[in-house]
């Protein structure tokens, strides 16, 4: 016998007239209608309430439930708000007993946890955990916002994270930790200790970004994964358990900030070539180069060359404390091929002033990719390597140089000569420098005249570099230069 819960307020004769048969609806409708089964209302508090709203007695579940995906938070919610059930699918499912009926029949909805916590309030963990209880066995999205000084929260959410409950069940995981104010400054940043992730069978995006995060990652564990991206991390690196194990949905990795003063996401070099060989679809490699062991070169001498057809964002880094890091990249340089590449960043990232010869060329030669590079960015470089990188970048749009040996080299290499056998980049319409140093007046005339050769402005004596009429007539017509020094930018 079929039923329909009667709420206070409700006339007697309400539940048949919400059952009869409407001349406005289809056999489906009614159908549909009629077969719905609303939960007993029996212990629930819900009860009590009174609903005058007709929609909340008789609307068809499906209506309900479109009603309830409408209303689904699309980002970050306060965790106050959650506290409080002032966010779907708890404030849905507080209506009343069809509307509960309607939230508690998909688990979907209770799968997905976006929070910010900010650490005046107490995290509700009670609510979290019931939420994630009622997602059934549905794929877990799961997000949390903070502040540094919130790593008790972050470091729980963690821990969650990675039980059994949980670990194999996310789809989604992010952490990301700011640097806004708190009271409580002197505590340490999140996620002190060493964080170990594996096998997570389900997981497709992985975004830790958290300061002072050490981990490592068994990257054979995901086979689902599509983007790993760590970029603010201490010491955050993958390894493999199985080298033959194909990721074959992975398309961005990130576990490098480019270029910071500390240590960060890391590869070895076996690690590198591995994982660009198990991933054919990565379409963007961001990460450093380094290496522990001397004899590296005999562990992977006789492995084949690399070509990442699909790759065409390309950062590889190394800090010069490593003594082996740039012998590392130097190898990875020499053994791989990137034909549809688009973005290059390559250098050091400590700031180094040590300029050693990485051998970029080998790289851009094997992969033959003039038509499509028209981005570079080099960190503490020579400029005699920087030209010959360039020869092999004729459609170049967009040069970044952080630290050169010789600025007044660089500028007298990149001056545009028409007459010249030999053009680099005449394309070239954005330029950014960093930590741009020029010495004597006389150089800083020729910084001069290689900006005004590629922007064909009238000649006029002045000497202050971003002031100078012909620069300012250089940018009038479309000129895109940035000038950083050591105390700020010009």
């Amino acid at each position: 016998m079929q039923s329909v819960v009667q709420h206070e307020g409700a006339s007697p004769g309400a539940a048949e007239k919400a059952l009869a048969f409407r001349p406005s609806e289809d056999k489906a409708s009614y159908s549909l209608r009629h077969s719905f089964k609303p939960l007993k209302v029996k212990n629930m508090s819900i009860n009590s309430r009174k609903c005058g709203f007709p929609l909340a007695q008789m609307a068809s579940p499906d209506v309900l439930f479109e009603i309830l995906s409408w209303t689904l938070p699309e980002g970050p919610v306060d965790s106050g708000d959650l506290a409080e059930n002032r966010v779907a699918p708890n404030n849905f499912a507080g209506v009343c007993c069809l509307w509960r009926y309607v939230a508690l029949s998909s688990r979907r909805p209770w799968a997905t946890m976006r929070l910010s916590h900010c650490e005046m309030i107490p995290f509700p963990w009670n609510i979290f955990s019931s939420s994630i209880l009622k997602s059934g066995d549905a794929p877990l999205t799961l997000e949390l916002n903070v502040t540094k000084a919130n790593k008790p929260t972050a470091d729980k959410f963690m821990a969650l994270v990675m039980s059994d409950d949980y670990r194999k069940r996310c789809k989604s995981v992010v952490i990301h930790v700011s640097d806004s104010w708190s009271r409580n400054p002197s505590q340490p940043t999140v996620c002190g200790a060493l964080l170990e992730l594996k096998d997570m069978p389900m997981l497709e995006t992985l975004k830790l970004d958290a300061p002072d995060l050490y981990g490592k990652m068994d990257v054979t564990g995901f086979p689902c994964l599509k983007d790993i991206v760590a970029p603010f991390s201490h010491s955050f690196g993958l390894y493999f358990t199985d080298h033959t194990a194909l990721l074959p949905n992975l398309t961005t990795v990130d576990i490098v900030n480019s270029p910071s003063p500390h240590p960060s996401g890391y590869l070895s070099v076996a690690g590198c070539m591995t994982l660009l060989r198990i991933a054919p679809a990565l379409e963007t490699f961001k990460t450093e180069i380094h290496e522990d062991s001397d004899d590296f070169l005999t562990k992977v001498s006789n492995d084949p060359n690399v070509v990442s057809f699909r790759l065409v964002h390309l950062s590889l880094y190394y800090y010069d404390d490593n003594v082996l890091a740039s012998r590392a990249l130097k190898f990875v340089l020499c053994r791989l091929a990137v034909p549809m590449l688009q973005t290059l960043q390559i250098g050091t990232a400590d700031g180094s002033s040590h300029y050693d010869h990485l051998k970029v060329t080998s790289l851009l030669r094997n992969s033959q990719a003039q038509e499509s590079l028209t981005c570079i960015r080099f960190c503490t470089m020579s400029a005699a390597e920087i030209r010959k990188c360039l020869l092999f970048a004729p459609n170049l749009t967009t040069l970044e140089i952080d630290i050169v040996d010789s600025w007044s080299d660089l500028m007298y290499i990149l001056t545009f000569r028409p007459d010249a056998t030999e053009q680099l980049c005449p394309g070239l319409h954005t330029l950014t420098l960093f930590y741009f140093k020029l010495e004597t007046r006389g150089d800083e005339e020729i910084a001069i005249t290689m900006i005004e050769s590629r922007w064909n402005t009238p000649t006029v004596e002045d000497y202050d570099i971003m002031e100078d009429e012909r620069i300012v007539r250089c940018i009038e017509e479309g000129l895109s230069i940035s000038i950083y020094d050591c105390f700020g930018d010009y």
